[in-house]
């Protein structure tokens, strides 16, 4: 039986904020400071997740910053150095993410955001399929085990739903299935099937959204994984007016949409077996694949985090107040078509 976390948008959301503070409270380990941050950056997506979880946050945010340097120099460094970055900032009230739109485009002002360590997601790829590394960094780390929101049995599948330490969306989450198989970031049509059926179990989530990134199209880990989100608001990519849902404009860059897993499944089969990076943009019933140059063939600009699935969707992540504030509708446009493949 599906638990009513998965099932009922309010018990999902209730059961979010619930894990934010669960993990605001389990005694200071090795990855005490990894766990602030996420809270941290979590509760900038949405001022109710900020009211909630402020007292709490400002709480742990002392607790670590008294910490002897020797206990300090326990955390992985990556954490420790976004840490020190955040000491101007007051965890109760972190910066909240702002929205704006330049034309058909969505700006959001994330500042927290563009602390994210690239991993992956800056490096000239050249191959869709690598084989999985477990000396590498995958989901799969003991230590990930306190990211977990939720973690069971679902129909027959082990899905595992973490939090985002970074969230761009509302309700960020990494979906796994069956992460122990240690698939890499490559689909088989069986793949697609069993997330089609993960996204069928929980479309009663008002909102609810699975997207991909190929390698090549700034996934930055090789671990197969989705993105999962409750975005109320749609995406610029599903505007009636592209000709891709029936409109008479074109958008910057080739998007294929589908009601049938067979086509979408073609789709991506092709663009696997041809080298082509893409990504996806699943919604119940709705599926979209939006195909684009690989990663490391376009010159990305400084203030671009990368140009992984939401941005390619027309929506974009910037940690710059003056870019955020300063980007038109044209420099999007040019942006993405320079992906066009």
């Amino acid at each position: 039986m599906l638990p009513s976390a998965l099932s009922r948008t309010d018990e999902f959301e209730t059961r979010f904020a619930e894990r934010l503070l669960e993990l605001l409270e389990l005694p200071a380990g090795r990855d005490a400071f990894g766990l602030f941050i996420l809270v941290l950056a979590n509760a900038g997506t949405m001022p109710g997740l900020t009211q909630r979880l402020g007292p709490a946050l400002r709480q742990a945010g002392r607790r670590l910053a008294s910490l002897p340097p020797e206990r300090m120099q326990e955390a992985p460094p990556d954490d420790l150095v976004v840490f020190r970055k955040l000491q101007d900032i007051d965890p109760g009230h972190p910066p909240q993410v702002e929205q704006r739109s330049a034309g058909p485009w969505q700006l959001q002002l994330n500042p927290l955001r563009r602390l994210r360590p690239a991993r992956n997601s800056n490096a000239a790829i050249r191959e869709l399929h690598r084989p999985f590394d477990e000396r590498g960094f995958h989901f799969d780390k003991p230590f990930l085990e306190r990211e977990i929101l939720w973690r069971g049995d679902l129909d027959g599948l082990e899905l595992r739903l973490l939090f985002n330490k970074f969230p761009f969306a509302r309700y960020h989450c990494l979906a796994l299935i069956d992460a122990a198989e240690h698939r890499p970031q490559f689909l088989e049509r069986q793949h697609l099937e069993q997330l089609l059926q993960v996204m069928d179990a929980l479309s009663g989530l008002d909102g609810l959204a699975f997207a991909w990134n190929s390698l090549g199209a700034q996934a930055s880990v090789n671990h197969q994984h989705w993105q999962m989100t409750l975005c109320d608001t749609p995406y610029p990519v599903e505007s009636a007016s592209w000709r891709h849902n029936g409109g008479d404009r074109d958008y910057p860059l080739p998007v294929f949409s589908f009601d049938s897993v067979g086509e979408l499944w073609a789709a991506i089969d092709d663009c696997q077996r041809q080298n082509r990076a893409f990504n996806l943009f699943l919604r119940p019933g709705q599926y979209r694949l939006i195909r684009r140059r690989l990663q490391g063939d376009y010159a990305v600009p400084e203030w671009s985090g990368g140009m992984a699935w939401s941005e390619v969707c027309g929506a974009f992540s910037l940690g710059d107040e003056g870019v955020f504030r300063g980007l038109g509708e044209r420099d999007i446009d040019r942006l993405l078509r320079a992906l066009m493949p």
